[in-house]
């Protein structure tokens, strides 16, 4: 996996300031987070071994980041230390659990393609790549490249959506965005879920279309139409991060083996319950505790 780190500093308050507003907030905490640690706890806790790329900075923040992939069972070899401040995630989070999130990637930024290139062999030799869009595209585009040529299934969260998004069709195997990442994506964003879809199926060149929905759950798109997955009635207490929980938990379950409508049942389940608890890596479940929820269903 190539992903970001971003120390999440979560603001709660009863809804979103208007502009120039001062606002009195209800909370605050600190997470670890970023797109990158969140779904690849998500794939170490569902059984997957999860190697992983990325940077962080030479402080404190990159410090609890370290500990934390040791403590998860994550290979950190290739996660390496830069000047720059490891990144922050600005999460607000209003009383029903939806949330706004500024990122400042700083020493994500630091990752090239050169650092992706001397880690080749480690993606070369995985059976799911997972990337994300909260570091520079041109090393993305690399992992891509690199996976796909060696035949590995390359799955992309394109979160958050960049300029120069579209140039990695045609190295990409399934595509995991929400409706809005989705639509932006596409030449034809103004149809049906299921229409945007197919449109990025083919203007993609994908083999998959996973959008997430929210607490609509999600719709498979692929060459046989589109399949609905169920959401699960939750009592939602944070938002951030579920996104991730989907995304992690999806790669962990191909990269097991499970048939696709199996694992994306599995990681509908995972994003579930995430939302239930606060935090981004912090919130995703176990492997027993998703196994426990689908079985009752």
């Amino acid at each position: 996996m190539l992903g970001s780190f971003m120390m999440d500093l979560i603001t709660r308050a009863p809804r979103r300031p208007v502009a120039g507003e001062t606002l009195i907030g209800t909370g605050f905490s600190q997470h670890l987070g970023g797109k990158g640690l969140n779904q690849a706890v998500a794939a170490a806790r569902s059984g997957a071994h999860v190697r992983m790329i990325g940077a962080v900075g030479d402080d404190d923040y990159g410090r609890q980041f370290l500990q934390r992939l040791d403590d998860e069972r994550i290979d950190g070899a290739r996660v390496m230390t830069t000047a720059r401040g490891t990144g922050v995630g600005l999460p607000l989070v209003e009383p029903g659990g939806e949330n706004s999130i500024v990122v400042v990637p700083r020493a994500n930024l630091a990752i090239t393609p050169e650092d992706v290139r001397a880690a080749a062999s480690m993606l070369q030799s995985s059976d799911v790549v997972l990337l994300q869009q909260e570091l520079p595209l041109d090393a993305i585009a690399e992992a891509a490249r690199i996976a796909h040529d060696a035949g590995v299934t390359v799955m992309l969260n394109p979160a958050p959506v960049l300029e120069g998004t579209r140039g990695l069709s045609g190295l990409v195997d399934i595509l995991v965005p929400n409706e809005p990442e989705a639509r932006s994506l596409t030449n034809d964003p103004s149809g049906t879920a299921e229409a945007v879809g197919k449109a990025l199926l083919d203007e993609w060149d994908l083999g998959r279309v996973v959008l997430t929905l929210g607490p609509a759950g999600a719709l498979v798109v692929d060459r046989d139409g589109a399949t609905p997955v169920r959401a699960h009635a939750v009592d939602a207490v944070d938002t951030v991060g579920a996104g991730d929980a989907f995304c992690g938990s999806l790669a962990a379950g191909l990269a097991r083996g499970d048939e696709f409508p199996s694992a994306v049942r599995y990681a509908n389940v995972a994003a579930a319950l995430s939302v239930t608890r606060a935090g981004g890596a912090d919130s995703v479940p176990t492997y027993a505790e998703v196994s426990e929820l689908m079985s009752g269903d």
